[in-house]
């Protein structure tokens, strides 16, 4: 439902290309597939070379490593040769100051999520002479503005997509009684794949 919904946001303000951060993520996946249907260019930033390799392994054309020392001018020059105008912020920290440093002149960054753990750092001057847009965006808030029947209408959709364009891999699925473990592979490694917990209905039983 986040892909869906974050693709209609960018449809909505009829941007003609968007940036996708944290884009080995299922969710950074999703949006790669919801893109490539729908002929969006989206520019996958990740942290890793190995994460820049399974991404345009999947199928991303413009991928760009944080890690590297010239990330932001990259992101700079191919944001503005897209037109990419909304940029979908999952990290915040002083990242978010760097996708603002990058974005185009009336940008907007959506901030869903807060993986550095830390609160987003803004310099006003660059919001205020690139006259930026930041908006928070949290999915229960975007469903409560719809009707039933849309909200029908958009469970519907991910359904008929859930083997395809939404699909999430699967790393390993594990006892309920093992979670801490699972939750420290998981940690280790969150780019393999989702580990389900699973409940032994022996154990219920009992």
């Amino acid at each position: 439902l986040s892909a869906l919904a974050l693709l209609e946001s960018a449809a909505r303000g009829k941007h003609r290309a968007l940036v996708s951060t944290a884009a080995a993520s299922a969710l950074g996946a999703m949006l790669l597939r919801l893109g490539q249907r729908r002929g969006l260019p989206i520019i996958h930033v990740v942290r890793r070379q190995a994460q820049v390799d399974l991404v345009r392994a999947n199928g991303g054309q413009h991928v760009l490593n944080s890690s590297d020392a010239d990330f932001e001018a990259q992101l700079r020059a191919l944001s503005g040769k897209l037109s990419a105008t909304l940029f979908l912020d999952a990290i915040g920290g002083s990242f978010t100051q760097q996708l603002a440093e990058a974005a185009p002149h009336g940008s907007t960054l959506l901030l869903y999520s807060r993986l550095s753990g830390q609160p987003c750092l803004i310099d006003p001057l660059t919001a205020l002479v690139k006259h930026l847009r930041f908006e928070g965006w949290f999915l229960a808030n975007w469903i409560r503005e719809k009707n039933l029947l849309q909200v029908l209408n958009l469970s519907r959709q991910a359904q008929s997509l859930l083997s395809s364009d939404l699909q999430s891999p699967i790393q390993q699925r594990l006892p309920l009684a093992e979670a801490q473990p699972a939750l420290a592979a998981y940690q280790q490694n969150m780019t393999a794949g989702k580990i389900l917990l699973v409940i032994d209905p022996q154990a219920l039983t009992a």
